[in-house]
């Protein structure tokens, strides 16, 4: 299957930086906290340069204690929105 991600080039806006200072972490702290030996990958996260895997954003939901909703909301949105469409277009139930 040849999945093209159309988000590749968008920058991902995101909440990271503000759970983080809920939290009075530093991104040094954070990214010791997630394994991390240096904070290249918290940064990018948080500018939306990148986005995290799977278990990278597993982990940030359980640092935060948040949904990837809360983190992401206008990517979750525009997903949303995407599967909705889909489900329309395509006539399957909601």
């Amino acid at each position: 299957m040849n999945y093209d991600n159309p988000y590749r080039n968008e920058i991902c806006t995101n909440k990271l930086r503000e759970y983080r200072h809920s939290l009075n972490l530093r991104q040094t702290d954070m990214a010791a906290i997630m394994g991390f030996e240096v904070i290249d990958r918290i940064c990018h996260w948080e500018r939306g340069r990148a986005v995290p895997g799977l278990i990278n954003l597993i982990r940030l939901c359980v640092l935060f204690n948040a949904q990837p909703r809360d983190l992401y909301p206008e990517l979750y949105a525009q997903i949303q929105k995407e599967i909705e469409h889909n489900r329309l277009t395509n006539n399957f139930p909601s």
